[in-house]
């Protein structure tokens, strides 16, 4: 598995050229826009944060402390907005580095222990949150913003190849397939989006929960086949 998740990063790490080609220096947006640089300074955060997590938790330290994603989110663009695309590049190249090295370092079974923050969840798991999964989500928030279907829709498919390569079970390779579902759900395409998420509700049956509030399934909320699925 180790392997795999090493594989995984360096995928990772080839695929955000696709951002950093976006990056251009200049002032940050009057109205707090994220430009293509303000999403890589944040991918680039929060991979640092997982490889200290992961390093942490193996060695037996005190790991860093839990955040609120959005107040993170915000402390990050307002720290990290003027600065150059060339350090932010050097910094986010950096922090590949330092998530391929923090799995390096684990075992199989440190690879297993349990998130100190997430219930259910384990370092093994962090890897896709933090690393190719992360990515490919920004890439889509910036490729539908720009009007870029086809680009999303390839960075999400990327990320689904991923997240089943490295899956540890069915449960995993359910919510993969759930969030590429998600993806065709967001754009309106119910006929890509149902058997994806059929398969996520069945192998992981603690998503029908979410998939009855999520904001992401709400352009095909109406649809028979959607109501039918949440049905039961």
């Amino acid at each position: 598995m180790k392997r795999k998740l090493l594989e995984a990063v360096a995928a990772g790490r080839a695929r955000e050229a696709e951002l950093e080609a976006f990056c251009v220096d200049g002032p940050a947006h009057p109205d707090g826009h994220w430009t293509a640089k303000d999403h890589l300074a944040h991918l680039s955060w929060w991979r640092s944060r997982n490889a200290d997590l992961m390093d942490a938790v193996r060695t037996g330290e005190e790991p860093p402390p839990s955040v609120v994603d959005d107040e993170q989110n915000a402390v990050i663009y307002a720290s990290r907005k003027d600065t150059s695309v060339a350090d932010l590049k050097s910094e986010a190249r950096a922090s590949w580095d330092r998530l391929a090295d923090a799995i390096a370092a684990c075992t199989e079974d440190d690879l297993a222990r349990p998130h100190p923050y997430a219930t259910g969840a384990t370092l093994l798991d962090t890897v896709s949150g933090n690393g190719q999964g992360h990515l490919a989500q920004h890439l889509m928030f910036w490729h539908l913003e720009h009007g870029d279907e086809a680009k999303a829709e390839a960075a999400q498919k990327w990320a689904y190849e991923l997240d089943t390569s490295v899956a540890r079970d069915e449960r995993h390779r359910a919510f993969a397939a759930y969030n590429l579902g998600c993806f065709y759900a967001r754009t309106g395409h119910a006929a890509e989006a149902l058997p994806l998420l059929r398969k996520g509700l069945a192998g992981a049956p603690e998503l029908d929960a979410l998939a009855r509030k999520d904001p992401d399934l709400d352009p095909i909320r109406e649809s028979a086949g959607l109501k039918e699925l949440l049905a039961t």
